[in-house]
């Protein structure tokens, strides 16, 4: 019995004696808008222990419109406690226009157990994937996209792969932000390279007198230098909104000029900063991250005004095996929107994936000035976000147009597939470390 027939024994045979998992109670968990399906906490197991699994459909007026499935980033990202109409929700989807299913990967959130937490082997990329696809079989689902942000685009790339392995209707697209290639086997000091380095772009933006401050051991305002390291490398995550700069030197302005209450907000942020616990990962970050994207990891902090990362290594009791997206490969076409200055998912790991996702038809979306949210937020500031995916969604061969409307220094570039046998040598480490096809992309 394979895991979707196990998925189809489960939901039709509401007999079958099973054991029920308790979930989070939460009332925005449990609205209008609300949907489960039970499922198994191993699909391995048709007759283990299960759990109902909720997602959140919001319908638009026209019943046959493509239904846009998003997968959070993270991992441990969640969006049930969000809607598709906030001004910069994830991946800017025209929530007038789309169906649009929410959810929270499983273990977190809505998803998450009443008591304690899920078995750690319970929670990988893998099975989160099977989740997916366990809502496309439940509601049929035809005629629709998956889109990922940032980790998300690890478990599209995987519910993908499998729907090519199933008897479930293929995606019309799959839509990718922030493009996680493979897994960091060198490590968070690695990984955190990019950062740093743009950071030190972003303070030859700042006023002078405030990149050093940061130069002191005393920190402005009095916070740490892990508060100051975690508020920074948001700011870079964030990136710059076109024709409005950086958001750090608009947020970091009120320490030289500004009003009392510009100040006092960017302390507030600094304070919830302060507030959180850093002493240790949650449980869906440790185990997915630990395991299958960073080898190790720590905390920014700002030394010497660098960023750099804390010498603890939250990893040190997991196993790495890694993440490769040479090894999930896609049919359905696929579209990348990146950032060149994106510190969390680097430009050359969105590149290992368009170079080595060779099945299906790929088009690369480098929108200048950006950082992680090259769609969320970049493309809907410019204003052409929904013509971006009107062109997804009906003809991709108007795609080039609906770019031009953004009036915007931003590259596409597109690549047939391509069926010659994979070459899988050389498929460790990220794109800095990978060896390029004799004809690289272009980009």
């Amino acid at each position: 019995m394979n895991w979707v027939t196990t998925v189809l024994f489960i939901l039709f045979l509401p007999t079958l004696a099973l054991s029920k998992i308790p979930m989070n109670p939460a009332a925005y968990c449990n609205d209008n808008n609300s949907r489960s399906v039970s499922i198994p906490l191993f699909y391995e197991n048709s007759s283990g222990e299960t759990f109902d699994y909720r997602y959140k459909f919001f319908p638009t007026v026209k019943p046959e419109a493509t239904t846009v499935i998003l997968l959070p980033g993270g991992p441990g990202g969640t969006l049930l406690n969000h809607l598709p109409s906030e001004p910069f929700s994830d991946t800017a989807i025209p929530a007038a226009h789309f169906n649009v299913i929410y959810i929270d990967p499983r273990g977190t959130g809505c998803n998450s157990p009443l008591v304690g937490n899920f078995p750690d082997d319970s929670l990988n990329s893998i099975q989160l994937a099977k989740d997916v696809l366990t809502i496309i079989s439940s509601l049929n689902l035809k005629n629709y996209i998956i889109a990922g942000k940032s980790y998300g685009t690890v478990v599209a790339t995987i519910a993908g792969n499998l729907i090519t392995k199933s008897d479930l209707h293929p995606p019309k697209a799959i839509v990718l932000e922030g493009t996680f290639g493979m897994g960091w086997d060198s490590g968070y000091t690695e990984f955190f390279k990019t950062a740093t380095q743009d950071w030190e772009r972003v303070k030859s933006l700042l006023d002078k007198s405030i990149s050093e401050k940061f130069n002191s051991e005393i920190l402005p305002l009095g916070f740490n230098a892990e508060t100051w390291g975690i508020f920074i490398l948001n700011g870079l995550i964030t990136g710059e909104y076109p024709g409005k700069g950086h958001i750090l030197v608009s947020q970091l302005s009120p320490l030289i000029a500004g009003s009392s209450d510009d100040l006092e907000k960017l302390r507030e942020r600094l304070t919830q900063i302060a507030a959180g616990d850093t002493s240790s990962l949650s449980q869906i970050f440790r185990v997915i991250g630990c395991r299958e994207l960073f080898k190790s990891w720590g905390i920014p902090v700002i030394k010497n005004g660098s960023l750099v990362p804390s010498p603890k290594n939250f990893c040190d009791n997991e196993i790495y095996k890694g993440y490769n997206s040479r090894d999930w490969q896609l049919t359905a076409p696929i579209y990348y929107f990146q950032g060149p200055h994106d510190p969390a998912t680097p430009l050359a790991s969105a590149k290992y994936h368009f170079d080595n996702q060779t099945s299906a038809k790929r088009y690369f979306i480098l929108t200048s000035g950006a950082a992680h949210n090259s769609l969320t937020a970049s493309l809907k500031v410019l204003g052409c976000s929904q013509n971006i995916w009107y062109a997804i969604d009906r003809d991709p061969k108007v795609l080039q147009s609906a770019i031009d409307s953004c009036r915007w220094d931003i590259e596409l570039n597109i690549q047939p597939p391509d069926r010659r046998p994979h070459d899988n040598r050389n498929h460790r480490g990220l794109g800095f470390h990978y060896h390029p096809a004799k004809n690289p992309t272009q980009l």
